[in-house]
């Protein structure tokens, strides 16, 4: 009988690694949810709001079409796109260093090894903002550093 608990603990330590990689792709997975149903709730706000007004016989105001004016659009630039990725790419690198570093000091330096994929990824989204900072910041004459 101890044999079987020392082999189950035995691959319960080598999957960790993985299950904390599958427990934050899937907490991801669901603030992306959580995020799309709560856009959902706004937006069928603004339609209640908009059949409200045209019941009323009122002009619909271009705010609840979701309409901004030009400037407003001009200001934010993809600001917030290359926060998100900046953002979560500095998340991958951290969390690609932390598993190579834990990994090499409690196993060998090419377990540690398995923690370099996250954090590559992590350099491609930094590489993405980047990109997109160039290619449509910089570009468009708006060179705040924003």
């Amino acid at each position: 009988m101890p044999d079987s608990l020392a082999v189950t603990g035995r691959l319960m330590q080598e999957a960790l690694p993985y299950m904390m990689f599958g427990g934050l792709f899937l907490g991801f997975i669901a603030v992306g949810i959580v995020a799309l149903i709560l856009r959902n709730k706004e937006k069928e706000r603004m339609h209640k709001e908009r059949i409200l007004l045209l019941e009323k016989g009122e002009t619909i105001p271009d705010a609840l079409y979701g309409i901004k004016p030009e400037k407003e659009k001009a200001l934010s630039d993809y600001r917030t796109t290359r926060i998100w990725l900046l953002s979560i790419g500095i998340f991958f690198v951290l969390i690609g260093v932390a598993m190579v570093i834990s990994m090499s000091f409690t196993q060998d330096i090419m377990a540690g090894l398995e923690g370099l994929p996250a954090a590559g990824i992590g350099v491609a989204l930094i590489l993405i903002e980047r990109v997109i900072f160039i290619m449509f910041v910089k570009r468009n004459g708006n060179n705040r550093r924003s």
